[in-house]
């Protein structure tokens, strides 16, 4: 009797361990896979939409493993224990999915038609703190009086960064986003 608990739990744990790897390593290799196809474009327009969706969908996978390593934390605990432990972790994932996901559903009305701004006073950045990615940004004064900054491609922000030493006149940007996210769907020079 106790050999086939020790075996039934043993399946169990290799079970819960492939589960894990389907929810994360999977997701996971698939970014690294995309992340290496689409190399500094992978910020801007419907891909970086696309892109914030599947980071949003990563952080609830990760929210639900978080609720599956509390179940096996409390497997041995009292009911009483498992039950505030097991609603707690649903609370936890209802909220994560809802926190990650709201600014993805509130911004789907605005990819047919994104908000447009002109920036004034441009800045670029370029962030290489990174082992395995760079990240490049454009940054200016809107109308409205506040400093805006978006996450662009390593071409885009040269191409700016030119423009801005070429010309004896100030560069302006009109850019359409994604408002909620922050998603930069075009961007424009002006001269």
């Amino acid at each position: 009797m106790k050999d086939r608990k020790k075996s039934y739990e043993r399946q169990a744990n290799i079970a819960v361990g492939l589960l894990i790897f389907i929810i994360c390593g999977i997701p996971t290799l698939l970014m690294l896979a995309l992340h290496w196809l689409l190399s500094d474009a992978r910020s801007m327009g419907m891909m970086g939409f696309v892109q914030a969706i599947i980071y949003r969908l990563l952080g609830i996978m990760t929210a639900i493993v978080v609720v599956i390593g509390i179940k096996k934390t409390v497997q041995n605990k009292s009911s009483a224990v498992k039950r505030m432990a097991m609603a707690a972790g649903i609370v936890l994932c209802i909220a994560v999915s809802v926190l990650l996901m709201r600014p993805i559903v509130l911004d789907i009305p605005y990819l047919s038609h994104p908000e447009t701004m002109y920036l004034s006073d441009l800045e670029f950045e370029d962030d290489t703190n990174y082992e395995y990615s760079n990240f490049y940004y454009v940054r200016g004064m809107g109308a409205d009086g506040h400093v805006h900054s978006f996450n662009v491609s390593e071409e885009r922000m040269e191409e700016g960064q030119e423009l801005v030493q070429a010309s004896d006149r100030p560069v302006c940007a009109r850019v359409a986003y994604l408002p909620h996210t922050g998603i930069l769907m075009t961007l424009e020079y002006i001269t």
